[in-house]
């Protein structure tokens, strides 16, 4: 696992816990969204001293929560960023000097001026709670891997609730529903299969089909029939799934 950054204190950022020790495995990055209000206002203030020139501006159009969530996803997009250039040895780049942008399909992309800039992608969510409180738990977490190797991460609570299964899958899918992850597991393999192949799910599940799994794989494909694996986990209340290009012609992942 990449070492903790002294960027940030432990409870803003700190490394994905539950990730596999793999070479192939990309570097994950957590960061806990605050609970309460009173914690927002020194978050902020803490979060946009790490921005690149080019995201001071950016952050100004959002506001809230919205804002908040914006922020810590860029600090957890550079300290992935940062956690795979000090794996992969090289330079190391400090935050406010890495720009994150977003791409026409609403994907990050990263510079590092000075080092090699990997893939990201960015995901979070959030279980809502009552006034004065802005959530009873969520998390933001960003994945970095090595140029030319698109990386897809998706999180989701566990107890999220659903539409009608039959809305969102298959009946040769739901037949792949395991007791662990459940049909969430099943959605969020679609969604990190659709961020690896750059493109997102397009507002559309059924143009990513499962096409079988493997205990913690799961093999999604697209409309073009190009087949992609996910590692899908339960993480306490979250699960998670990671997609890497690399793995699509890798014979052994991990």
């Amino acid at each position: 696992m990449a070492r903790a950054s002294s960027d940030l204190q432990a409870w803003v950022t700190r490394a994905w816990p539950h990730a596999p020790v793999e070479p192939a495995f990309p570097v994950i990055r957590q960061v806990d969204l605050p609970v309460d209000e009173a914690d927002v206002d020194a978050l902020q203030d803490r979060c946009r001293t790490l921005l690149h020139a080019a995201e001071q501006v950016t952050s100004q159009r959002f506001t809230g929560s919205r804002r908040t969530e914006w922020l810590l996803g860029r600090v957890a997009i550079k300290e992935s960023v940062r956690d795979w250039q000090t794996a992969m040895g090289h330079p190391v780049v400090p935050c406010e000097r890495i720009e994150v942008g977003i791409d026409q399909a609403g994907a990050p992309w990263v510079r590092a001026p000075g080092s090699i800039a990997p893939e990201v992608s960015l995901a979070h969510t959030r279980v809502t709670a009552g006034p004065g409180r802005l959530a009873q738990a969520g998390l933001v977490l960003a994945a970095a891997s090595s140029p030319g190797e698109r990386v897809g991460v998706d999180v989701e609570a566990v107890d999220r609730p659903l539409p009608a299964l039959d809305r969102l899958l298959d009946e040769r899918e739901r037949a792949l529903i395991d007791s662990e992850c459940g049909a969430i597991g099943l959605l969020v393999a679609k969604e990190a299969a659709a961020k690896a192949a750059g493109t997102g799910l397009q507002g559309s599940l059924y143009r990513w089909p499962i096409h079988s799994r493997q205990g913690p794989l799961v093999l999604v494909g697209d409309e073009h029939d190009q087949r992609r694996w996910v590692h899908v986990s339960k993480a306490g209340r979250w699960v998670v799934g990671v997609c890497s290009s690399a793995w699509i012609s890798s014979a052994r992942m991990w």
